[in-house]
């Protein structure tokens, strides 16, 4: 898969993690997107050698839940 595949993946990937996120803690659509891109998970995203960018919506959810109990931080608004 070439880079560029890797990041059309993660344009529909990144807003589906927001709505989950949305959904389950109920925070705006901007927060949500913050959390994604602030969260380590969000971080690793941009490590293709990774490979989560080829992780579901509910992976990359999962692993967002672990980092928001460790980091409760994550979830207050801006």
């Amino acid at each position: 898969m070439s880079k560029s595949s890797h990041h059309l993946i993660k344009t529909i990937l990144i807003p589906q993690v927001a709505s989950l996120l949305i959904e389950k803690y109920a925070v705006s659509e901007d927060d949500a997107i913050r959390i994604v891109y602030m969260s380590p998970t969000g971080k690793c995203l941009d490590d293709d050698s990774l490979g989560l960018f080829g992780q579901s919506a509910q992976y990359l959810f999962g692993l967002l839940e672990e980092d928001i109990s460790k980091n409760p931080e994550l979830l207050k608004t801006v």
